[in-house]
C-alpha cells in the first residue's frame, strides 16, 4: 500500500489561487462585476414586479441563471482572499 503525502497550501497560496481563478472567470465574460451585479438587480426587480420569485426566475431565465451562478462562484472565491 502506497501512501500519498499531501502538502497543505498556505493561506497565501489559497488567496493567490482564488485571485487567479477570479481573473480567469472574469476574463471569459464580456462584463465587469459591476455590470453583472447591475443586471442581477435589474432582473430581480423586474421579476418581483411581475410576482415572479427569484427561484422561478432562476429556473426560467438562462441569462439570469448564468449571471447568478457566476456571481455566487465569485463570492465564494472573494471569501478566500
Amino acid at each position: 500500500m502506497t501512501l500519498i503525502k499531501i502538502n497543505p497550501l498556505s493561506a497565501e497560496q489559497i488567496a493567490q489561487n482564488a485571485l487567479d481563478k477570479m481573473e480567469e472567470l472574469e476574463s471569459g465574460q464580456m462584463m465587469t462585476r459591476g455590470e453583472r451585479e447591475a443586471w442581477i438587480v435589474l432582473l430581480k426587480a423586474t421579476a418581483a414586479g411581475q410576482n415572479v420569485t427569484e427561484q422561478q426566475l432562476y429556473a426560467a431565465n438562462k441569462f439570469f441563471k448564468k449571471l447568478k451562478d457566476l456571481d455566487d462562484e465569485m463570492a465564494i472565491l472573494r471569501d478566500l482572499v
